[in-house]
């Protein structure tokens, strides 16, 4: 025990207790710097396979917004009976290389270039991409191979709704006439990365620094990078003396890949050696200001353009009356008033149609509501596709509808409203659960406008309604304004 005590007490133990210490913070040191290291390797490996991600989902939205953007654009000018020069002004704004607008049995309505032996022919049965489209589906094609000496293009194809069917309007791009260009070109700042863009089939139609020129695989371009990414979509391989990392990511919405390789010296530059922890550090930092910075900018100006559609939208709904999709009575109220001052200074006719459905309250009565709403929509949809291009029409509210006719005199007035009658009438619809066909017929009262305001021109139409109700219906009358001729 006093041999115990002395070697406690002594020095001895105090040169252990601190020898052990010491050992335990190097070692401790040791552990937390190899630990770190990896961390950060792991962090770094991370960071790019989520950027491949990112710029893959940002070529995904893009393709979308695309696809988008060209649905809306064709089914608002290439739904009438001879879009031609629409279709030549459509494909020139998009920036196709060629194109083609399909009706719904698949035969070519235009083809830029401009090939008139080609129009009428059938492309629809010819090609996967067109025969989904026609089914009904979007679609973001493979490289569409026309010829091996050719540079890739890829095409997209939009189906829209017209009153004839079914039109598939479809285009093909080089990329690389594209703001994609600019942004494989940009999207890394990795010295000597390769990127590349490339359909199912792992043909590229895109790249970093280059445009190619012909169809070529990744396997024929980089074949230690082709045969890499065949087998797993993350990882390294050895191009001559130099080892790569690469990742490749599935863009969303489109059938193609993004694939990036850089040098994996390049990839771990920022963690390679201890001479670069500080400055590290300090990028780090930097970055997480800048990343944040962004973000906020990002965030405000999704914030300002979630805003702003928003208030289109809701300009729209305060405009559009819900159940036909027409003007409601406030907008083409606000309309008609702008288009009287211009009447009164520029001395033009204009006439006012006051229409409504006969009998519709035994319709309701009979059928039910579902059956009244679909008898609006059906008369919306018939008087909206027969006036001009220049008319206006509205729900007035109920079952009457308001179309103003500008440069429209008295007599003019009258063969239209005959007309709109006669159409109206010349199609039943569908209700009940037995699907009985039922005629629709409507009164008209019409008014020319004679320095009226809005409310004695609409009262006037109104009172030709009645007049034309009370002559037994599915008829016109005109309200001719007092001590006019």
């Amino acid at each position: 025990m006093s041999v115990v005590r002395r070697l406690v007490g002594g020095w001895w133990f105090g040169r252990l207790v601190v020898a052990l210490i010491s050992v335990a913070l190097i070692g401790g040191a040791a552990l937390a710097l190899h630990s770190s290291q990896t961390s950060q390797r792991r962090n770094v490996a991370a960071q790019f396979s989520s950027r491949a991600a990112l710029s893959a989902k940002f070529i995904g939205t893009y393709a979308t917004e695309l696809t988008e953007r060209e649905a809306l654009i064709a089914a608002s000018t290439l739904a009438g009976p001879d879009p031609t020069a629409a279709f030549e002004a459509n494909v020139a704004a998009f920036g196709f290389q060629d194109g083609v607008l399909l009706d719904s049995a698949g035969r070519a309505i235009a083809v830029s270039p401009v090939t008139p032996s080609l129009i009428g022919q059938q492309y629809g049965t010819l090609f996967e991409p067109l025969r989904r489209a026609l089914a009904g589906n979007v679609v973001v094609s493979d490289v569409e191979v026309t010829s091996s000496s050719t540079p890739p293009m890829v095409g997209f194809a939009i189906p829209f709704n017209t009153a004839s069917g079914r039109r598939v309007f479809s285009g093909a791009y080089l990329i690389s006439s594209t703001p994609l260009a600019a942004f494989l070109n940009d999207s890394t700042n990795l010295k000597d990365a390769q990127l590349y863009l490339t359909d199912s089939a792992g043909v590229v139609f895109a790249a970093n620094n280059t445009e190619p020129s012909t169809v070529q695989t990744l396997t024929q371009l980089s074949p230690a990078l082709g045969a890499a990414e065949t087998k797993t979509t993350t990882g390294t391989y050895r191009s001559t003396s130099t080892s790569y990392s690469y990742v490749k990511v599935a863009i969303p919405g489109t059938p193609w890949s993004y694939v990036i390789a850089a040098p994996t010296s390049s990839v771990y530059a920022t963690v390679n050696g201890s001479a670069h922890w500080l400055p590290w550090l300090a990028l780090v930092g930097l970055s997480l200001l800048i990343a944040i910075a962004a973000w906020l900018t990002i965030r405000l100006l999704a914030g300002r353009r979630h805003l702003a559609d928003l208030n289109t939208r809701l300009a729209f709904l305060a405009r559009t009356d819900k159940l036909t999709g027409l003007s409601n009575r406030l907008h083409i109220t606000e309309e008609l008033e702008q288009l009287l001052i211009d009447a009164r200074q520029q001395r033009f006719p204009v006439c006012v149609l006051m229409i409504d459905i006969d009998h519709f309250k035994n319709l309701n009565d009979t059928f039910g509501h579902r059956a009244g709403d679909f008898a609006l929509q059906h008369v919306a949809h018939r008087l909206n596709t027969s006036l001009r291009g220049g008319d206006l029409l509205g729900r007035w509210g109920g079952e009457e509808f308001l179309a103003v006719l500008p440069d429209t005199d008295m007599a003019q007035g009258m063969v239209v409203a005959e007309r709109l009658c006669n159409l109206v009438a010349g199609t039943p619809i569908e209700v009940g659960e037995e699907g009985g066909l039922v005629a629709i017929h409507t009164s008209v009262g019409i008014a020319e406008y004679a320095d009226d305001t809005i409310d004695t021109l609409v009262d006037r139409a109104d009172r030709g309604l009645y007049e034309a109700k009370a002559a037994g219906r599915n008829t016109v009358r005109a309200s001719v304004r007092a001590g006019s001729a």
